[in-house]
């Protein structure tokens, strides 16, 4: 293998002279009882503090309901007994396998499902990341204080949003100790001696990080892992293969010449196949489990388009970093001294960032080609489609930046490794090492230490949080079980500890139906709760409901207002009153005539509960309700009664005698399928009417249609569904 070694001197006159960037250089390395050590410690020490303090107490009241779902899904893996629940929804093909919700399992026999859970969980996730930074830090030759540097200046958070990514929700975190940990692995495993166990340990490792992150999405996989591994190890290869500039050739065997090349294409078999293992189970897992469509689709962009992402990214990034001042602060005030510093601090860092990768990559060093080409690829892919597609305009700069908070934690740490090797000049050198030390005195800011402190003198942050006061209203009033949109229902079922279980609702046609983004379908079974229910609405949530309607459905119902919200409290679970939120029949569904069934002619007749179609009235009586249900064998029986014309009795004008055409009715799938059964009513009376039904995959839109000819007066009574 061809792993040379050069002095410090030959290796910058030889890329000098060759017109290369000069190799990176090791500059001094403290002892570790220095006080510039001490110092560091000192620091990282303090941020670490000051993440605990964000993550247990002022996280909270940024807490929602994307980051509630860890909590969620964690509870629902342990009810159910099934690491993939059946019934649950994942939305944009997005399988939760090791997830924000991974550490939430671990701990939950330890914990009750709250607030705390999840603070506890991303402590282990925020030391994941920070041991992940460390690590990555060996990779590219840093002495114990550059390191020690580098996870103060990531524990320090940056700003509310870029916490919000790595610690608070853990998303972003978590991906990144995911990348930084395949490449650890890879690069041991390219690193290791020849004939050694502990190469395939690292390599058996690799792998089993590989599969589990294609496991959950063969995409996301290629872009954060799968291509960062394979440039870094390709580029280190190459760097192997090739001679020092100036160096005289080296007489070698074949074999020997090629070991690089065989060590990389053993990586690389061993990567591809367990990426596409991990496809495989995400292939199968899919299929057993559905997932829903995102917010909104992906597509190509014009240039003018793609122009404005570009600006996008920078002022994301820009964001992420602290590097944007509060609009409105006076510039001549120390809140605005403040806010220029870190804009300069965040501007300089950009600035200087691609100097710094570029050194990395044009040096002699065998991490900082691996790790370069890595970051290159990493924040390369993520850019491309950023700028490229619509991905990024579904939120604001800052957020929609998120997708690039791997790549940019690694170019943060390659301007760490050339401010502290000496490979940017002395001037550059200062200005990114000053910098980066704005950024990492950033935890005060970011984790809203004062805001934190001023709490603490006013009762507590518990006291601070409307959402907390709003759990504790609900449980103070008996109201355990209830609906509501999802940014207030899985934010306040983690924040009651469960106490009051909230499941999330949107409306349509002014009424409540299930939104099954992140959430079991059995949630929305009448089973799923005995007792009283509730909606908890905003006031323009309130403002849109159809309660009259509602009142016909599901009865009367006491109001009451906690603050900005409207409760409206029912004695029963109100699931019941809506058959069409059901998938699975559990139990027969009584499918009663309301105000709210869909009729194109008719009338409905309260007093009999029943749409009446006149004589001379043709059309659809009946149709809706636009149900989803589980495939499955049924039977849907329609209860009718028929009055011919003249009121007569039975074989007069409608009569079955004379083959008269009263109407029909039918069960449509509400796809492809079209129409599953169907049959003629015949006769006059009361009359009972079932349809047998074979669903071999779900309906997305089941419809239960009445048809009259106008030969007679029709009245829809009721509508059934039972198993088979």
């Amino acid at each position: 293998m061809n792993n040379q070694h050069h002095s410090p001197t030959t290796g910058v006159a030889a890329a000098t002279s060759a017109g290369q960037p000069p190799a990176a250089q090791p500059g001094p390395h403290p002892a570790r009882g220095t006080l510039l050590g001490k110092a560091l410690l000192l620091l990282a020490l303090a941020n670490g503090v000051a993440l605990l303090a964000y993550l247990f107490y002022t996280y909270q009241l940024q807490f929602h309901s994307d980051a509630a779902v860890a909590n969620i899904l964690a509870q629902e893996i342990a009810d159910t007994g099934q690491l993939f629940p059946e019934g649950w929804n994942y939305v944009n093909k997005d399988l939760w396998v090791f997830f924000t919700h991974t550490w939430v399992i671990v701990l939950l026999p330890l914990f009750t499902n709250d607030y705390a859970l999840h603070a506890a969980a991303g402590v282990i996730g925020a030391a994941l990341t920070l041991a992940a930074t460390w690590g990555m830090g060996g990779i590219l030759g840093m002495s114990r204080p550059a390191r020690l540097f580098s996870v103060a200046l990531f524990g320090a958070g940056f700003t509310p949003v870029m916490s919000e990514h790595i610690y608070g929700q853990q998303a972003y975190g978590t991906i990144f100790y995911f990348a930084c940990g395949i490449l650890l692995c890879g690069w041991h495993f390219m690193q290791a001696g020849p004939g050694t166990r502990i190469r395939w340990r690292w390599g058996a490792g690799c792998a089993l990080l590989v599969l589990l992150v294609a496991w959950a999405n063969p995409q996301r996989a290629l872009i954060y892992y799968l291509l960062p591994l394979l440039a870094g190890a390709t580029a280190m290869t190459l760097l192997r293969l090739l001679p020092a500039p100036g160096a005289a050739p080296q007489a070698q065997s074949w074999p020997a010449s090629r070991a690089p090349l065989r060590l990389l294409a053993a990586q690389g078999a061993l990567v591809l196949l367990a990426a596409a293992a991990g496809a495989l189970l995400y292939s199968r897992t899919l299929a057993l489990h559905p997932s829903l469509g995102g917010a909104t689709a992906v597509n190509w962009l014009d240039f003018r388009g793609m122009a404005d992402n570009l600006l996008r990214a920078l002022q994301g990034m820009t964001g992420l970093l602290g590097g944007l001042p509060q609009p409105g602060t006076p510039v001549a005030s120390g809140a605005g001294l403040l806010d220029a510093l870190r804009m300069m601090a965040a501007l300089a860092v950009l600035a200087l960032a691609p100097g710094a990768l570029w050194r990395c990559l044009g040096a002699r060093d065998p991490g900082l080609v691996f790790f370069g080409s890595a970051t290159l690829a990493s924040l390369g892919a993520s850019l491309f489609i950023y700028v490229s597609s619509s991905m990024p305009l579904a939120g604001a700069p800052e957020s929609s930046a998120r997708y690039l908070v791997p790549g940019l934690l690694w170019l943060l740490l390659a301007c760490v490794a050339m401010v502290e090797r000496g490979g940017m000049g002395l001037a550059r050198r200062l200005v990114a090492g000053a910098a980066l030390g704005v950024l990492a005195l950033s935890a005060p800011l970011a984790y809203d230490l004062a805001g934190l402190a001023r709490h603490a003198a006013n009762g507590g942050v518990e006291r601070a949080n409307p959402a907390l006061r709003l759990a504790r209203f609900l449980e103070g009033q008996g109201l355990r079980y209830g609906y509501a949109t999802f940014w207030q229902a899985g934010q306040l079922t983690v924040l009651s500890g469960g106490a009051v279980k909230v499941r999330q609702i949107q409306f349509e046609n002014r009424l409540p139906a299930p939104m099954r983004h992140l959430s079991a379908n059995r949630w929305y079974e009448p089973g799923a709760w005995s007792g009283a229910s509730f909606l908890l609405l905003s006031a323009e949530e309130a403002a849109g409901l159809d309660l009259e309607k509602l009142t016909a459905v599901a009865g009367t119902a006491r109001r009451l207002r906690f603050e900005a919200y409207e409760i409206i409290a029912f004695d029963h679970n109100i699931a019941a009153d809506f058959p069409n939120w059901r998938l699975a029949l559990t139990a027969p569904a009584r499918y009663g005539i309301t105000p709210l069934n869909a009729h194109a002619i008719g009338r409905y007749d309260a007093a009999r509960r029943a749409l009446v179609a006149q004589p001379g009235e043709a059309g659809a009586l009946h149709f809706g309700p636009y149900q989803r249900l589980a495939a499955g064998r049924y039977l849907a029986t329609f209860e009718l009664r028929v009055e011919p014309r003249d009121g007569a009795a039975a074989g007069a004008a409608a009569g079955t005698d004379n083959g008269a055409d009263i109407g029909s009715v039918d069960v449509a799938a509400g796809d492809a399928r079209g129409v599953l059964a169907s049959r003629p009513i015949t006769g006059a009376g009361t009359q009972r009417i079932t349809l047998p039904l074979v669903l071999d995959a779900a309906a997305p839109a089941l419809e239960f249609r009445v048809f009259s000819s106008g030969a007679a007066r029709i009245s829809l009574l009721h509508i059934e569904l039972n198993n088979d």
